[in-house]
């Protein structure tokens, strides 16, 4: 039985991607008998457009199969279309590639993360209010798609609920001072879509003091944004179980090299509201 290997290109960053990695390490170690060896190429940032070149790397070793985190929705679409040509299944995961020939996408449904939020957020205002929301950058899949569904979820109770939208750039000092500007300004809701800003955005809020008055939902469970759940500054973050996407990724595309199972194009992670209520219930890599 010949030897396969299956390739993961995904950001180095020292956030959330941790937790993704912990699962495809889970999901490697009980292939390990059935002769699969899962090689790890990181890029530097989500938006460095490393991805091309460090998949041409994993080609050079032979990969069989692909899993990637897309950084921009379509700029590596061709490198994508190519590999599925010559027979390499590919999968995306965290966040999409939807107009490439990838196989699926593992992921939470962004568009459902963003009404979530935004339905959570709309209750925390009882349904009026001024609300900034920090998204990542525009032309990432999984951040617009969040800005869409919380749009959608804030709207369906009427027009109590005005919303701004801010880019972060994914840059934590941009995000400590966007929200340190929304308190002054006197928002009375803030949505952080992705996992760092959120950490960051929470230390902003509480050094303002103004916490109590200005609800904070964010995204993700990560180690250091665990205090500010505990003590009310985060008062929700929508979880969106990492480790379970790295682990369905590397599973899913087993599968589909030893069996040739077909999936649908999206294959979705279910999310979960986290509070300081039910937060020792999860567990977090990063």
């Amino acid at each position: 039985r010949h030897q396969l290997k299956i390739g993961c290109v995904f950001p180095a960053e020292y956030r959330f991607y941790p937790d993704i990695e912990a699962g495809i390490n889970a999901a490697a170690e009980e292939l390990l008998d059935h002769n699969v060896q899962v090689i790890v190429k990181k890029t530097g940032k989500l938006r460095d457009g490393q991805e091309a070149g460090s998949i041409a790397k994993l080609l050079d070793i032979g990969i069989h199969a692909l899993a990637v985190c897309p950084g921009h929705r379509s700029q590596i679409n061709e490198t994508i279309n190519q590999l599925v040509e010559d027979g390499v299944p590919v999968v995306t995961i965290a966040t999409d590639a939807p107009e490439s020939r990838r196989l699926t996408c593992v992921s939470t449904d962004s568009f459902n993360n963003g009404q979530i939020a935004g339905d959570l957020m709309a209750n925390l205002l009882n349904y009026r209010g001024k609300v900034a929301v920090l998204t990542g950058f525009a032309d990432v899949t999984d951040h617009e798609e969040k800005v869409r569904g919380f749009l959608d979820a804030v709207g369906s109770y009427g027009s109590g609920v005005e919303v701004d939208i801010l880019e972060t750039r994914e840059d934590v000092e941009e995000a400590y001072r966007l929200v340190k500007d929304c308190a002054a300004k006197g928002y009375d809701g803030i949505y952080i879509n992705t996992a760092s800003p959120t950490v960051s955005g929470a230390a902003a809020l509480r050094d303002t003091g103004k916490y109590r008055e200005v609800k904070l939902v964010g995204t993700d469970l990560l180690r250091d944004g665990i205090p500010f759940i505990e003590e009310g500054v985060l008062r929700a973050v929508i979880f969106q179980d990492p480790f379970m996407q790295g682990y369905r990724a590397i599973k899913i595309l087993f599968d589909v090299l030893t069996n040739g199972t077909r999936y649908g194009p999206t294959n979705f992670v279910r999310p979960s509201i986290v509070t300081k209520h039910n937060i020792h219930y999860y567990r977090c890599y990063s």
